[in-house]
């Protein structure tokens, strides 16, 4: 009898931790998906580093560290923004959205792709 009372107890708790996340999700404005959305960005040229270093002492783009968060803080070209390449299409928007349409963009990792 002690066991069925502590598997309803246990299903009972996943039940309500799992519909709070779902309120949480809806009324936070972050909507978080369920399922992986990959993002939808055009791609532009690739420069060599070189062209990169100048845009960056004339100060002529904004640099995208599209590495993790973690690798980010460990160290990151002066004056870029995280944009991790896991990120979900709503956060690239709102990092995008002040940017002046007009600017280079210039995204750089650690990998090959």
């Amino acid at each position: 009898m002690k066991r069925k009372k502590l598997v309803f107890e246990i299903s009972a708790i996943i039940l309500i931790s799992f519909i709070s996340g779902l309120f949480f999700n809806l009324i936070s404005g972050n909507n978080i998906s369920f399922i992986y959305q990959p993002l939808q960005i055009e791609s532009g040229e690739n420069i060599s580093v070189e062209q990169a270093y100048e845009l960056f002492k004339e100060k002529r783009a904004l640099f995208l560290d599209a590495r993790s968060f973690i690798e980010f803080k460990k160290g990151h070209i002066e004056g870029a923004l995280s944009l991790p390449a896991k990120s979900r299409q709503n956060n690239v928007e709102k990092v995008l959205k002040d940017i002046p349409k007009d600017r280079k963009l210039v995204t750089y990792c650690s990998g090959s792709s």
